[in-house]
């Protein structure tokens, strides 16, 4: 706990508040009608309000352990105006330093365009 979460692309926060399962949750609204969807924070991890526009690597929240969950994580989802989808080709291009080879843990640093350095953590099961 207490590890940031970073907007994966720039939007609008359409939710940021309790959610079944998540604990607390904050839906971010890009172009396209794209939406990103991070889980399981407490009250005191959310960092952004509804309606807040946001940047593309701007810090928005605490890695928490809210909800239906089993330890400290973040819960990160990809979903198109009609389903949820693979996030990966998304992290892929967030991150073209990792391998991205299954069952394996990566971290990556991505750096903006305003000189912001996010690192990226990721296991793929």
């Amino acid at each position: 706990m207490g590890h940031d979460n970073y907007a994966a692309s720039a939007g609008r926060i359409v939710n940021s508040g309790p959610a079944s399962g998540f604990g607390h949750w904050i839906v971010l609204e890009h172009a396209g009608g794209y939406r990103t969807v991070y889980g399981h924070m407490a009250p005191r991890d959310l960092l952004v309000k509804v309606g807040a526009t946001v940047t593309a690597g701007q810090l928005i929240s605490r890695v928490g352990n809210g909800g239906t969950s089993t330890g400290c994580h973040l819960h990160f989802e990809v979903h198109n105006p009609n389903a949820a989808i693979d996030p990966v080709p998304f992290l892929r291009q967030a991150c073209s330093c990792i391998d991205w080879a299954f069952g394996a843990t990566h971290a990556c640093q991505r750096r903006d365009q305003g000189g912001l350095t996010a690192t990226l953590l990721v296991l793929l099961m």
